[in-house]
């Protein structure tokens, strides 16, 4: 293998990657770049990594407004299924990370979309295309990185793909391995060297009847080399200032994307001279009347597949429309296409299935919503229908149920088609569901495993064309191989799950028995007495779900749209327990629709006299959770339920919580307090501060209360809610901090860090070199030698001297030297840094996603604890008091060791506490406020008069009020005691 090959080996892919738009995340990097550079073919080394191979895309997103999702997704399916791949989103990142709160709905969207046609995706192939444009290793080796020659290859990939010219990108291995012979045209650009063997390669070519081009960029001459007159060089500029500018913190963010205009602008001032090159040699098989529409042609067989993306934008700046932060706002387009490559085909819309008409002259006008997706499907015919059969083979183990489908003459047709496939018992309950890509040039077979105790009699599939709409059924006779001895020794008449969580669980209030069956009756009274909670129906608990923009069409007028698409989850506004049928209940199927796991059982398993009980993580209010007693009689029901109350009372005294904070019974076991029963106090705040959006952070110190808001603000307050001053940036402040006693203030909003003095005037600011992964949010900053102590979502922390440099950082990197293995391991890691508070006489509570560590004043670790999902951390008196956002309350002592830990009845959002720890409060995300003494016992329960959900707390030092604030951006001080 060449040195130049072998030293680029990682650049070779990020620079193709870079050129077609894809993001890989580090480990497919490393596994695609083996196939690439070793493996055993050099013929197709290049082809497995683009055409074959299947890539997921992972994008960056901290939140952003919904066009810029909209505008990431059509770009990622005009893009990435140019080479083959799923587009996830940012949704897709780890649930564990500060972002992905900001995601969720869009992730739905996305995953729904992959569900329903991923198959199909993947089933594509993307023609070789007689266009090569050709990223030179041994140019990237030798250019000067002023030249920018990677970005100059990205430019012209850019100007092919905006003026509508598919092409194919090759390295120096693929020309050295032939493959230029599949091609017509190669595009070279930039190139001042051209090492001697493939400058041989190359003339072998152009003799061959290649055509060799050139931009005005590259130096270099070969025989019969023809120029084009197009320079790529600005664009690489203007991207070399980009980044400059934004490493020498010399940029605002809210610039960055008109400078991104400006880079994108110099490309399209080059279409015409790109055009005028090509056009004698290469044939467009689809173009449009604007550059912003973005076109990529799949195949399969004879059939061919257009996706036709949406790029047309605008930019918005504060200025113009009081928008927080300038930003590239997709717009809808009406685009003309001309479509030779559908030339006399049966063209249909993927999403909608319409016909779509082409008139003489080849041409189609489409209507695209902003930033949305249009998928064409051509075949040579009109579509054939679908034939379905079936049969049924006995084992030992019960069956297998195997349907194939074919098309009508289906050696006489070709292409894919989307379809459904569908397999229900004879009790018309669904076994199995899928959806398939049919290919109509062979037989497509799937096997469905039948167990032993499955329903006896004609069960029926059923293949449904996501295209058509038409379905093809077949009835396949089932006969299980079972004995009833098997069956008795190897199915209890129960089913119990996940026994230890109920206990747990039927403390939880409010809960529900949900029963909709008279069978569900006497099961339903007997959990209802014996826990002490009502019995409701379905109606009266589902209520439409908690993102109402997933069912507004008005707002989802994207490819994500789909005519036959399903609610995601539903607000029943308690746990519960729900009893009765699979197939007939809703709840179960709301559920198992969401996706979330784990799901209901599947009803064709569960036997006639067998009763089901699990518990599931369900979608429903955020966090609620439910019990799933599930059987087909009143008997199975009854002996779910007996089984359920049975596990209750077994795992009751192993409860390794300790402690109820709420639930049935009293606060016995939390060491006494209040009666649970005791109605939440509705407290009318004493003084209240409107502000113009949600609350990210609170944070107070001394006489000053912080606020971070959405919108981009740092407001700080006195003590009765006076604004003292304000401070506005292009992000959303995720982190804020005041020191204990009120004489500094900090700020972390994307990608910099403020220091200010109580008054407002600014001290010093820190900028992160890598956005998104070292974001800030834990601050802290205090008087001492340590000014700030900042805590990144990668999980590293670095302390701030009062001059603004830098001090400790933790973890302490580790030096390592080359084949020495006697270092010790590295810290376990903390995770995304959420809070950082200072503790009394030096040091640190550091809280990250997954740990809590203390480390000293000098950065020294002096311990760490896990804390799952850790939301926030506070110094109680000696005492170190943490929340986690699994409902929980831990308390550490200073060396530490656990003291207790407390199931909370909601989520918990933040805590703090008075100096001495005397008074503990917590904010809970949609019940309010609770107080807890020095021994951690319950003292009150406090809630504001109207609904709203809480992201913050802030304990007076005396404990005579609190503030909280909330997601809908007001602060509320609610008073604790009568002022004297």
């Amino acid at each position: 293998m060449p040195d130049a090959v072998k030293e680029h080996r990682n650049r070779i892919l990020l620079a193709d990657q870079d050129a077609i738009g894809l993001a890989l995340n580090e480990a497919w990097i490393g596994r695609v770049t083996d196939v690439l550079v070793e493996g055993p073919s050099l013929r197709r080394a290049n082809r497995p990594v683009f055409w074959e191979r299947p890539l997921y895309v992972v994008t960056g997103c901290y939140g952003i407004m919904p066009d810029q999702w909209r505008a990431a997704w059509g770009l990622g399916m005009s893009e990435k299924l140019d080479g083959h791949g799923y587009f996830l989103g940012a949704g897709e990142l780890p649930e564990a990370q500060p972002w992905a709160e900001f995601n969720l709905a869009e992730m739905i969207r996305i995953n729904r979309l992959n569900e329903r046609y991923g198959d199909f995706f993947l089933s594509l192939r993307k023609p070789v295309e007689p266009l090569a444009l050709w990223y030179s290793l041994a140019q990237a080796a030798v250019a000067p990185p002023e030249e920018q020659y990677e970005q100059q290859v990205v430019a012209a990939w850019y100007g092919l793909k905006r003026s509508h010219f598919p092409a194919t990108v090759v390295v120096d291995e693929d020309i050295r391995a032939g493959l230029l012979a599949e091609h017509r045209v190669l595009l070279v650009v930039g190139a001042s060297h051209i090492p001697e063997d493939l400058a041989a390669r190359l003339d072998a070519f152009r003799r061959a009847g290649g055509v060799i081009l050139a931009d005005r960029a590259t130096t270099v001459e070969l025989p019969g080399m023809r120029r084009m007159d197009a320079d790529f060089r600005e664009f690489a500029q203007v991207q070399q200032e980009v980044g400059r500018a934004w490493r020498e913190e010399r940029m605002p963010v809210s610039m960055l994307l008109r400078r991104d205009g400006f880079a994108e602008a110099s490309v399209i001032r080059q279409l015409g001279a790109i055009v005028t090159a090509l056009a004698p040699f290469v044939r467009r098989p689809a173009t449009a009347d604007s550059p912003d529409i973005f076109l990529a042609v799949q195949e399969s067989g004879a059939a061919r597949y257009v996706f036709v993306a949406n790029e047309s934008a605008v930019f918005l700046h504060p200025n113009e429309k009081e928008r927080w932060i300038t930003m590239q706002e997709s717009v809808a387009a009406t685009a003309r296409l001309k479509l030779p490559v559908l030339h006399g085909m049966d063209i249909r819309d993927l999403w909608t299935g319409e016909r779509i008409a082409l008139d003489e002259a080849d041409e189609a006008v489409l209507r695209l919503p902003p930033a949305g997706l249009r998928v064409l499907c051509g075949f040579p015919r009109a579509l054939p229908e679908l034939r379905l059969g079936g049969e049924f083979a006995a084992h030992p183990d019960g069956g297998v149920v195997r349907m194939t489908a074919a098309a009508d003459a289906w050696r006489a047709r070709s292409g894919v088609v989307p379809a459904e496939l569908q397999l229900r018992t004879p009790q018309n309950r669904l076994a199995f569901r899928r959806c398939v890509s049919v290919d109509l040039a062979r037989p497509n077979t799937w096997e469905y495993a039948v167990p032993r105790n499955a329903p006896v009699g004609e069960w029926r599939a059923s293949l449904t064309s996501l295209l058509t709409g038409r379905r093809a059924e077949s009835v396949i006779p089932v006969q299980p191989s079972r004995s009833a001895a098997g069956l008795a020794a190897r199915l209890p008449t129960v089913q119990l799950h996940d026994a230890a969580q109920y206990a747990a669980f039927a403390r939880r209030r409010p809960l529900w028995v949900v029963a909709d069956e008279p069978q569900a009756g006497p099961a339903a009274a007997l959990l209802a007495e014996a826990l002490g909670v009502e019995v409701r129906t379905t109606a009266e608990v589902r209520r439409p779900d908690t993102y109402p923009e997933l069912l507004d069409p008005e707002k989802n007028k994207g490819v994500w749209m789909m005519p036959r698409w399903e609610p995601l989850s539903f607000t029943v506004g308690a746990d519960v327990i729900v009893v009765g049928r699979p197939a007939r209940d809703a709840l179960a199927g709301d559920l198992n629709r969401s996706g979330v796991l784990p799901r209901v059982a599947d009803s064709a398993v569960l036997g006639g006299g067998q009763a089901l009980v699990q518990y599931a993580w369900s979608p429903f209010d955020r966090d609620r959770d439910a019990v799933w007693i599930a059987g087909f009689s009143e008997a199975a029901l009854l002996a779910g339920a007996q089984a359920f109350m049975g596990a209750i009372r077994g795992e009751g005294a192993a409860d390794e919580a300790g402690r109820v904070l709420a639930g049935a019974g009293d606060f016995a076991a939390a060491g006494g307090g209040a009666a649970a029963d005791d109605p939440w106090e509705v407290v009318e705040p004493d003084c209240v501060v409107h502000l113009d959006d949600g609350v990210r952070k609170l944070a107070h110190g001394g006489k000053l209360l912080a606020a971070g808001t959405m919108d981009g603000r740092l407001h700080v307050f006195d003590d009765e809610g006076v604004e003292q001053w304000r401070r506005e940036f292009d992000y959303r402040v995720v982190g804020a901090a005041v020191s204990p006693d009120g004489a500094y203030v900090a700020a972390a909003a994307f990608p910099r860090t403020y220091v200010y003095d109580s008054r407002g005037q600014l001290l010093f600011l820190r900028s992160e070199p890598v956005p998104s992964r070292q974001d800030i949010e834990g601050l802290a900053v205090a008087a001492g030698d340590v000014r700030l102590v900042k805590g990144s979502w990668q999980g590293d922390v670095e302390a701030v001297n009062p001059s603004g440099g830098r001090g400790f950082v933790f973890p302490a990197p580790v030096a390592k030297a080359e084949g020495d293995d006697t270092s010790p391991p590295p810290p376990a890691a903390l995770g995304a840094v959420r809070v950082i508070r200072e503790l009394e006489g030096g040091g640190f509570a550091v809280g990250g996603m997954e740990r809590l560590a203390v480390v000293s004043a000098e950065g020294q670790e002096e311990w760490t604890a896990p804390v799952e999902r850790l939301q926030d951390v506070v110094r109680a008196g000696d005492r170190i008091l943490a929340a986690s956002f699994k409902r929980k309350l831990v308390v550490f002592d200073r060396k530490g060791h656990k003291q207790w830990e407390a199931a909370a009845p909601d989520f918990v959002m933040a805590v703090d506490s008075t100096a001495d720890g005397g008074l503990l409060a917590a904010a809970l995300f949609e019940r309010g406020v609770l107080l807890l003494d020095g021994q951690c016992r319950v003292v009150r329960r406090l809630r504001l008069p109207t609904e709203d959900t809480l992201t913050g707390i802030a304990l007076a030092a005396d404990g005579a009020h609190v503030w909280v604030s909330t997601w809908s951006g007001r602060l509320c001080r609610l008073p604790l005691r009568p002022h004297p």
